[in-house]
């Protein structure tokens, strides 16, 4: 919302001129909603010697809304006269006595002459002005802060409690140069405003480990019934003596707040600590295991989740390999990804501990890859001593279980020499496991293992079965009900592959089918009716798992730009992995009643003239396709040097003609392309 700049402007002597058009035009200018706009017109008005006195009125007004753009060209342009500012202060004008003060401020940065005014308005009448006034002295140099002190001081002893709140907080801005202060501010922990004694705890907070000497107040309003102050005074204790156990208790009735406030900053002061907060571990532990919803979303994420996360990324530089137990609970059990990853990492950095493997273990069929990876790293760190839980793993009926332990002993493998027992189980492995991508992967470990044993086994296995290829034939008759059935789980995916659209084409002619599932790959089929109930497969689409690739849901466009002027419906499939994409685009000819595949022309060749000494195609080309626009692309351009990641050459961007080419033979099917046909370089848009 914009508001209004009201002015009051200071009486001119009557041979003042009035404010001239550009003036005026200025002034009104600073209510533009364009911060840009705001601060060139304020410059533009600082420029002016002297600044009209219409002018500095409305940019103190605009100051105090607040729009910082125009107190910093205020203070660019070297600020404005003390004596007109001094007036503003004392003056009826709300919005520029609390400007003024902003400006004074900043002034006060190189000009020590601003702190009489500003140490005036601490006594103010007005408490907009007093906090405002109080903000302003965290600029003070060295010298001047030297000077304040004392001053500040005296208001501390002020009858008024008013007098008081704002001499403190002026304090708490000088942060430690406020130190021959402690006494008196320790003095305020006792004052009856509560507002007086929250900010005098501010303020030994700011001047940190100099006010070493009102630790012992401090540990005092640990008592206070007042749950914000003893959180407040705890982390104030904690900051002046990171290592003062007394803040303890509070740091877990922090941790124990149901809105995960200052969960961050309690868990980092325990952390600081170190062993020497042992005494928390229990709670710490008790944390970890509560307010967790077994039923919650991946993505979903409440207090209690990022108090635990906190915790679990420091309990271990607490309660050291005592913490372990809670650490592996928290990876089996808790449903949250990142707490579950901070627990793994913990368990990493506190070394070799076997008490953990039953819990990394059972990490190695985490929904989360990463997990995953990591929990068989650190299982194969522990080698030997991981062996016999491995080998029993091999017999889990999860298969992500016993895939990882083969992946675990391989890994064990390339460190030191296997064990007979683990050997054998390898071997019974890759004869026996009911999936073949288990004893797949059983047999190229042991093709790494030493010995024969392992030589002997490898010898003796019968060659592993052709795996069942998933239904793709375009010779059977599929019904609907077989379209979006799910594929199940079998022996070589833990989960199935469920329907997560169904796209219907041109009134139902064409139907394409999506599937996803959490361990294959996407899947994209087209369909065409042929009666009721009755279709034919036409494509499949299968992502590429070994590559991470993904595939897009599938979406429809009618471009303009058809030729005779044909309304076709065209049909987008996007596939792509981290480094780059890859587009199967198809139209539905309605003439010749098929969906036909349409052929994309690169654009590089065709722009490669536009490229200037140094610069490259880079794999970030996009296409834009959209109902009743001509489709686009935009090739990205890369400096020698760039990473893949972020080329910063440029843009190519350009249009596609659709061309239908009609086959020789009246049975032929005709073929469709889309073809650059025109490309301009453009800069690149900052990130």
């Amino acid at each position: 919302m914009v508001m209004a700049i009201v002015t009051t402007a200071r009486a001119q002597p009557a041979s003042s001129p009035q404010a001239s058009s550009k003036t005026s035009a200025l002034i009104q200018q600073l209510q533009d909603p364009d911060p840009v706009r705001r601060k060139e017109a304020a410059t533009a008005l600082m420029v002016m010697k002297p600044v009209p006195p219409e002018a500095e009125n409305a940019m103190l007004s605009a100051v105090a809304f607040p729009y910082p753009e125009v107190r910093k060209a205020i203070a660019d342009g070297g600020g404005l006269p003390i004596a007109d500012l001094t007036a503003e202060v004392r003056g009826t004008d709300a919005n520029a006595r609390v400007g003024a003060l902003w400006v004074l401020g900043d002034m006060g940065k190189h000009n020590s002459a601003v702190w009489p005014i500003l140490l005036e308005a601490l006594s103010s009448d007005d408490g907009a002005v007093r906090g405002v006034a109080a903000n302003q002295f965290s600029n003070a140099s060295d010298a001047d802060a030297r000077m304040l002190v004392p001053k500040l001081r005296e208001r501390l002893k002020d009858k008024r409690p008013e007098i008081r709140l704002a001499g403190v907080e002026a304090l708490s801005g000088l942060g430690p140069r406020a130190k021959d202060a402690t006494p008196d501010i320790a003095a305020m922990l006792h004052d009856s405003p509560r507002d007086n004694r929250s900010m005098a705890i501010e303020a030994l907070r700011s001047i940190g480990p100099p006010a070493a000497s009102a630790a012992g107040e401090l540990a005092n309003v640990l008592k206070d019934p007042d749950p914000e102050l003893r959180e407040d005074a705890a982390f104030a204790l904690l900051t002046i003596d990171p290592h003062n156990r007394a803040a303890i208790p509070i740091m877990i009735e922090v941790l124990n707040r149901p809105d995960g406030m200052n969960s961050g900053g309690a868990t980092a002061a325990l952390e600081t600590m170190g062993p020497e907060a042992n005494e928390a571990l229990p709670d710490l532990a008790h944390l970890l295991t509560v307010g967790r919803n077994p039923n919650e979303t991946p993505d979903e994420s409440t207090p209690a989740d990022t108090t635990r996360f906190y915790i679990a990324k420091m309990i271990g530089k607490v309660g050291g390999k005592n913490s372990v137990p809670a650490l592996s609970e928290a990876l089996m059990h808790d449903p949250v990804d990142e707490v579950r990853k901070a627990a793994l990492a913990s368990i990493e950095n506190l070394g070799a501990d076997e008490t953990a493997i039953p819990a990394l273990i059972e990490a190695m069929r985490d929904r989360d890859d990463m997990i995953r990876y990591d929990a068989k790293n650190t299982l194969a760190k522990l080698g030997n001593a991981a062996v016999p839980a491995l080998i029993a793993a091999l017999k889990n009926k999860d298969f992500y279980i016993r895939d990882g332990a083969v992946d675990t002993l391989s890994g064990i493998n390339r460190l030191h020499p296997l064990p007979d027992d683990a050997v054998r189980a390898l071997v019974d492995t890759a004869a026996h496991d009911k999936s073949n991508i288990v004893r797949e992967d059983a047999e190229i470990a042991l093709q790494d293992v030493p010995g024969p044993m392992a030589e002997a086994g490898l010898t003796n296995l019968a060659p592993l079965p052709e795996s069942t290829p998933e239904p793709n034939d375009t010779g059977k008759i599929y019904t609907k009900a077989e379209i979006v059935a799910t594929f199940p789980a079998d022996d070589d995916h833990e989960y199935p592959l469920e329907l997560t659209s169904l796209l219907p084409i041109d009134d139902g002619r064409f139907l394409v089918s999506f599937h996803q599932g959490k361990d294959r790959g996407d899947r994209v089929a087209i369909w065409k009716k042929l009666g009721t109930d009755k279709y034919e497969q036409l494509q499949v689409i299968e992502a590429n798992t070994d590559v991470d690739q993904t595939i897009s849901p599938p979406s429809l466009f009618t471009p303009a730009g058809q030729p005779d002027g044909e309304k076709n419906q065209f049909l987008d499939i996007v596939s792509g992995t981290r480094c780059c994409t890859d587009e199967d685009l198809f139209v539905i000819d309605r003439k010749a009643n098929d969906l036909l595949p349409v052929e994309i022309d690169s654009a590089d060749k065709k722009f490669q003239t536009l490229l200037r000494p140094g610069e490259e195609f880079s794999s970030h080309d996009v296409n834009f396709f959209d109902d009743g626009k001509f489709p686009h692309f935009e090739l990205a351009l890369a400096k020698k040097g760039d990473p893949d990641c972020c080329p910063s050459a440029g843009l190519i961007v350009g249009t596609y003609k659709i061309i239908k080419e009609t086959g020789s033979e009246s049975t032929a099917k005709p073929s469709w392309k889309f073809v650059p046909v025109d490309g301009a370089r453009k800069p690149m848009p900052p990130p």
